[in-house]
């Protein structure tokens, strides 16, 4: 086997190039795929990206997140599916978990993502349809969690669903998420670091 191996070695076309300006570059491509590959794009690296009137429809949001339509999320008469939009808004919802949560709470939190923690289970969905959505398209996805709905164990998560080809707001979400022990299979108090991140980001959406 190490024989094998060795040879393998021996021949693998990496192993061929000498020059130091290929290692370099090589090696600095390398970096850039373990830094990206498994991250989100910032808030407001998505906010560079959308036009002047979408900023505008998404500035009070903490988290934004823009997303592409694929041509079968459509239905039978060419809109964006119904159940689709829940899946989008789902998208925001974690997109906000990821961008803006994971990373600034320490790892010794009780809150996390996963059955080793307290987490998030949704309670209610409430979804309002305001236009169609037609292929193709890039759907930007806002989400925030208003201060005054965070309570002992619960609090409500407030989305827009905005059409970067139309320029419009074409849904609107409001979810209430309860904090959920899943070790024990109970409903439990939000975590005091968890709530003190929410406020402290809406407080500084802007």
């Amino acid at each position: 086997m190490d024989k094998t191996l060795s040879l393998f070695t021996k021949n693998n076309f990496l192993s061929r190039i000498k020059t130091p300006s290929t290692n370099i570059i090589f090696n600095n491509f390398r970096k850039h795929i373990s830094r990206n590959i498994y991250t989100l794009p910032s808030p407001s690296e998505c906010r560079s990206q959308l036009s002047k009137p979408v900023q505008d429809l998404v500035k009070d949001y903490s988290s934004v997140t823009n997303i592409d339509l694929q041509w079968g999320e459509q239905d039978a008469f060419g809109h964006l599916n119904n159940a689709s939009f829940l899946r989008f808004f789902e998208s925001g919802r974690i997109a906000f978990y990821f961008q803006l949560i994971d990373p600034n709470l320490s790892k010794n939190s009780e809150f996390g993502h996963g059955i080793t923690k307290i987490g998030p289970i949704v309670k209610t969905v409430k979804c309002d349809y305001k236009l169609p959505v037609t292929y193709p398209d890039n759907i930007c996805v806002a989400t925030r969690i208003p201060i005054e709905s965070i309570g002992k164990n619960r609090y409500t998560v407030d989305a827009i669903m905005v059409s970067r080809k139309l320029e419009k707001i074409v849904a609107k979400s409001e979810v209430v998420v309860v904090t959920y022990d899943y070790r024990i299979g109970k409903k439990a108090d939000i975590p005091s670091d968890y709530k003190e991140l929410l406020v402290k980001l809406e407080k500084n959406k802007n």
